[in-house]
């Protein structure tokens, strides 16, 4: 397994809190930033993290003082994040941007981008009817696993039509290369590990499919990859409690796109 063997054992608050789990993850987050050279008042723009603060919560650990901009389509959700991010990074500028990355504007270039386990998500969205989707994202409770039913109704709508999935991964594709080509970060971070709760739900597929456009990314932007030995090196300086969906999954560095341009 990656990561680091602490011959600890998952503590059981990861099982029971989004809080917990968010401030393992920003660990990770907050080495992989300091690996692409994240300044105090640098510029960054997080994709669709809903009222989730795994970025925020490392960037609060570094000192950021910079500029931070949200881009979510959910109004509820991003006015949620907006408050805990106020909370998390008082010195920083917070700016929400309630949009879709297709249709983002006036965000900045030259910034950090930055997504963690988006494209799940965005496949989601693109095969839910507005209700739905609103539904699926719209919540600003932490505690949202009242949503799976749905999501899996969604996800086996988008499964059982092969053509319509594989439209719904181009567009997702088109869409990340559009705005990277437009706003020219200096960095990308994006993460797309398979999930656990996804797969426990029956909705690995939608698992593989995430990973597929993940993969499609990294393969565009080789160039600009930090080598994933590199980026492995970071990973395993974090514990993986013998937990083999941790060891095996989250700190592998073949499910994140980390690239300076």
């Amino acid at each position: 397994m990656f990561g680091t063997d602490s011959k600890e054992t998952l503590p059981q608050r990861f099982a029971q809190s989004h809080k917990a789990w968010d401030e393992y993850m920003a660990k990770i987050w907050k080495n992989l930033l300091h690996l692409v050279g994240c300044e105090a008042d640098a510029s960054v723009i997080e994709i669709g993290g809903g009222n989730s603060v795994k970025i925020g919560t490392a960037l609060a650990q570094s000192g950021f003082k910079g500029s931070f901009h949200l881009v979510d389509p959910f109004e509820e959700a991003l006015a949620e994040a907006q408050r805990l991010y106020c909370e998390l990074l008082p010195d920083a500028q917070i700016h929400t941007h309630t949009t879709t990355l297709a249709q983002a504007k006036a965000l900045p270039q030259n910034a950090l981008l930055l997504a963690n386990h988006p494209l799940d998500d965005m496949i989601l969205a693109a095969g839910a009817g507005p209700h739905d989707a609103a539904e699926l994202f719209g919540w600003t409770a932490i505690e949202h696993e009242q949503t799976i039913p749905l999501s899996l109704q969604v996800w086996t709508g988008i499964e059982h039509h092969p053509d319509m999935l594989s439209g719904i991964k181009d567009v997702i594709f088109a869409e990340w290369r559009a705005a990277i080509d437009t706003l020219k970060p200096r960095a990308l971070i994006v993460s797309q590990y398979p999930s656990s709760t996804l797969k426990n739900a029956g909705m690995n597929g939608l698992n593989r499919h995430a990973l597929d456009i993940l993969k499609a990314l990294r393969g565009l932007y080789a160039s600009a990859l930090i080598p994933d030995e590199d980026v492995q090196g970071v990973l395993n300086r974090v514990k993986h409690y013998n937990d083999k969906h941790i060891g095996k999954e989250v700190l592998n560095a073949a499910n994140w796109l980390v690239a300076r341009f």
